[in-house]
């Protein structure tokens, strides 16, 4: 994909305001907020590397802020067992064909 045309431009920063607006209040939703939108006026692959680019920083920095309120050792299953699951989802993306992933 080229250069985005202004109204692209718009639109993205709008729904990545929006949805980052919502991930700073609840902890979560940018993508369930962004991506719909972002939909509309990108590509399925170029949305979601946008929107990656800009909810990894923001995520990051909210933890970040929280730390001191952060209680690693409450948290570390929930850590763990979300690390194994990302890897066993990883493992099953790989090995699967697009015939799977497809609606």
């Amino acid at each position: 994909m080229g250069a985005l045309s202004l109204l692209q431009t718009l639109v993205v920063v709008l729904a990545t305001l929006a949805g980052s607006t919502v991930l700073a209040s609840l902890g979560f939703g940018i993508g369930m907020v962004a991506t719909p939108v972002l939909l509309l006026v990108l590509d399925p692959q170029t949305a979601v590397v946008m929107l990656n680019a800009v909810s990894v920083p923001i995520t990051g920095l909210l933890v970040w802020q929280t730390r001191r309120h952060l209680n690693v050792r409450d948290s570390l299953p929930i850590i763990l067992l979300g690390l194994a699951g990302a890897l066993v989802g990883a493992y099953v993306l790989s090995t699967s064909g697009d015939r799977v992933l497809r609606l």
